[in-house]
């Protein structure tokens, strides 16, 4: 194990917790309470919950440290289940580092469809 401060390790651990509350009771609310107004909108949202709940679970499984300068940076595992096995180690970091960008990706598509499903 990788001493880094007890906010950087205990906050994922948290908001992961919260999440796997929170986003249940979105889709609870998306599926039973929404309007048939809001059509694709509905999977849209549940998509994104889904998401959520997967990245909380990524997060919360491989915590990450990351230290740089102003050359470089290097990502590493600071603890749990993969920290002892360097090849298992590095797919499930390549994985967390990828929920990133594809949660950036979620948000872009988020907003465009209600760009356009305002617009049109």
């Amino acid at each position: 194990m990788i001493h880094i401060n007890w906010y950087h390790q205990n906050l994922p651990r948290a908001l992961g917790a919260f999440s796997f509350f929170i986003n249940p009771v979105l889709i609870f609310l998306v599926v039973s309470k929404s309007k048939s107004q809001i059509g694709e909108y509905k999977k849209l949202l549940i998509i994104f919950a889904i998401f959520d709940i997967l990245y909380s679970i990524s997060e919360i499984v491989t915590p990450i440290g990351v230290q740089g300068n102003s050359h470089g940076f290097i990502v590493f595992i600071t603890e749990g289940p993969f920290f002892e096995n360097p090849e298992i180690g590095q797919h499930a970091m390549s994985n967390r580092c990828g929920f990133i960008s594809l949660s950036y990706a979620l948000l872009i598509i988020h907003f465009v469809y209600r760009y356009v499903a305002l617009f049109q």
